[in-house]
């Protein structure tokens, strides 16, 4: 899912993580860092998009949030696990 939010121009990095649903348990959630030069309204839609045309209706992110940066370890990978306890409850069941 990320190499696909990462096939965008705008898209500097990109993270997908579980979120909880009432009915379906997960569902995938997207943050997502934007080029300085690339912010615009509409890019949310846009990415939605993108991932309708190449992504299974069960991969595709039900949110996907712009994110000033994206939290990162020592070695510089992205902390899943930081970005999942971020959640609200919420989020995934929308």
């Amino acid at each position: 899912m990320e190499h696909v939010l990462l096939s965008h121009a705008a898209i500097r990095s990109a993270a997908v993580v579980a979120a909880p649903h009432d009915r379906l348990g997960q569902v995938p959630v997207a943050f997502v860092t934007v080029r300085p030069d690339r912010r615009g309204p509409g890019l949310t839609e846009e990415l939605h998009r993108l991932c309708a045309q190449r992504l299974a209706r069960y991969k595709r992110p039900t949110v996907i949030q712009i994110a000033a940066a994206l939290p990162t370890g020592p070695t510089g990978k992205v902390l899943h696990r930081t970005l999942r306890a971020g959640l609200s409850p919420q989020v995934g069941s929308r």
